[in-house]
């Protein structure tokens, strides 16, 4: 391109150029086919590994979806030849896949017996987003959820602690891992230990409550 008049006022600079509209088709082009190349061949690699590393591609893909538009539409405008639905119907359909298949997914949480409110809890979580997860050690899952942990008592100052340590990891179908997180808590008591650990738990529930489901899978919240 060539400037063809320029002007500045205050601190800003302001051009006129020119450009060979066939130059600029075949630059934006390249750039185009750069990053559509890019984020198809992302997601058609992922959905040969699992369902939620499909999803996740398809999660990573959007700022290069909104490039691709951009360049997409300025195309459209500036070669009326230029097939923009082509590459709009695609990146349409990966939009449509990433909203519905989160909700199509089966999620399934293993916890040892002494975990069972634990994975209670996080089921609960998951089903307020409505996710599919069930408490089962067998049967086909998308998703793994495997909890893990141990309550340790103690008596200090007379008061019944009990400390909860829990790990939370979630794994796809293959086994590979997505999130991993741990959390502990306290709670006492002036009874028992009981009553220390329903404390305890109603403290790890309300940190999960605020952290949310999605951040506990390690995903981001549909918007």
């Amino acid at each position: 391109f060539r400037s063809v008049q320029s002007a500045s006022q205050d601190e800003h600079y302001y051009a006129m150029v020119k450009m060979s509209r066939s130059a600029f088709i075949k630059d934006t082009m390249v750039r185009l086919r750069m990053i559509d190349d890019r984020l198809n061949n992302r997601v058609a690699l992922a959905s040969k590994v699992s369902r939620l590393q499909h999803y996740l591609a398809l999660n990573e893909i959007k700022p290069d979806i909104v490039e691709a538009t951009a360049l997409v539409l300025l195309l459209q405008a500036a070669s009326p030849a230029f097939d923009s639905n082509k590459y709009l119907a695609i990146y349409q359909k990966h939009q449509a896949m990433m909203n519905e298949m989160l909700f199509q997914m089966k999620f399934r949480v293993e916890a040892d017996p002494r975990m069972t409110v634990i994975a209670e809890i996080v089921i609960k979580l998951l089903g307020s987003e409505k996710l599919s997860a069930s408490l089962s050690g067998t049967g086909r899952a998308d998703a793994v959820i495997a909890i893990t942990g141990n309550a340790q008592n103690s008596i200090i100052f007379s008061e019944y602690s009990t400390q909860l340590r829990i790990k939370i990891q979630v794994s796809d179908e293959t086994g590979r891992k997505i999130n991993t997180e741990d959390h502990v808590v306290a709670g006492s008591s002036l009874t028992n230990f009981d009553s220390s650990k329903n404390t305890a738990v109603t403290l790890l529930e309300n940190e999960l409550e605020s952290e949310g489901a999605f951040a506990i899978l390690g995903l981001q919240k549909p918007l």
